[in-house]
């Protein structure tokens, strides 16, 4: 696996993508290599797990369109292989200045990261 990393945020408002002690997972990147399995929630929604510094399964849940977990997932070990950053589902759409901006999403099929799960081992 190329040394790739791939970023995932859930604010829409940039400003509050502050990690305050009320939501400390606000965005995260992580490294591809991490991952450790992908599988779908629902008919919308595809779970990521990974594994970061303290031995313990995390959660990354992506909204995607309806049936597409395969392609969705060919898409994110796609990126795993190239080296970088990889943004795989950023929410945000208002920028510092308050103007709107576009989301971005890996591919059209992402369409909202709706959680980053830590344990407690991360969380004061």
């Amino acid at each position: 696996m190329a040394n790739s990393y791939l970023y995932f945020r859930t604010v829409v408002d940039i400003d509050d993508d502050d990690g305050n002690a009320s939501n400390l997972t606000d965005s995260i990147m992580i490294p591809a290599s991490s991952i450790s399995s992908m599988y779908p929630n629902s008919d919308t929604q595809l779970v990521i797990n990974y594994e970061p510094i303290v031995q313990v399964l995390q959660q990354i849940i992506l909204t995607i369109d309806t049936s597409t977990h395969k392609k969705v997932m060919i898409a994110i070990s796609r990126a795993c292989l190239r080296s970088g950053v990889h943004v795989i589902a950023d929410d945000v759409v208002t920028n510092l200045a308050n103007e709107t901006v576009s989301s971005t999403y890996l591919i059209p099929e992402i369409t909202a990261c709706v959680s980053i799960e830590l344990t407690d081992a991360l969380t004061p």
